[in-house]
């Protein structure tokens, strides 16, 4: 089913996006078009492409048998650095050990 989606962006400065499904791709996971049916596909959406952000549906239409879902993507998590331990300092770590 996410194969079938195709987005569009408004401009690059813009956190949102419009993700266009087909009306019958859409309704054969879902049983109605609806913000929180919406919410629910966007979240899965996202982890399946690996998308960052945290997506929020704005509004949902359906024209011409499309499904559209508006949605801001707040980017200010993903921005943030990661801090990830190295290795080599984590406590109780013994390199030298022998089997």
């Amino acid at each position: 089913m996410f194969d079938s989606v195709y987005e569009t962006f408004n401009s690059e400065k813009d956190n949102s996006v419009c993700l266009n499904i087909p009306k019958n791709d859409f309704l054969f996971s879902y049983e109605s078009v609806s913000k929180s049916t919406a919410a629910d596909f966007v979240n899965n959406y996202f982890k399946e492409k690996g998308r960052e952000g945290i997506p929020k549906v704005k509004d949902v239409s359906i024209d011409n048998n499309v499904v559209q879902l508006y949605v801001d993507v707040d980017l200010s998590e993903s921005e943030k650095p990661i801090n990830v331990p190295d290795s080599l300092n984590i406590r109780g770590y013994d390199h030298n050990r022998t089997r």
